[in-house]
């Protein structure tokens, strides 16, 4: 089935010979988005935006993210958007942080 129509048309009961109760007779059928799945962690729901950036910086990647969180939409009430993975350590480092590498001591 690739269709809303196609299921609305299902036959669930034969009235008569010429009568079918179908799907669209008992129920309002259309096409909506929802959740495909609902994941929980210690009995809270979450929903997972994930992101392949290979190529890309941290900053750019960064950007990218904050970006397709705000796309998202505002978050109801009692909803909270924790940002996971590599970005939250690279966040607590200012941006003139660099890696020092101590001198051979020999």
């Amino acid at each position: 089935m690739t269709s809303s129509d196609q299921v609305a048309e299902l036959p669930i009961e034969k009235i008569n010979n010429n009568v079918n109760l179908m799907v669209r007779d008992v129920a309002d059928v259309r096409e909506a988005t929802m959740m495909e799945q609902i994941d929980r962690l210690a009995s809270q729901r979450y929903v997972s935006i994930t992101a392949n950036v290979e190529g890309e910086d941290m900053g750019r990647a960064s950007k990218q993210v904050a970006a397709a969180v705000a796309a998202a939409g505002t978050p109801p009430r009692g909803v909270r958007v924790i940002t996971r993975g590599q970005l939250p350590p690279c966040k607590k480092c200012s941006p003139a942080w660099r890696p020092v590498w101590p001198s051979p001591s020999w």
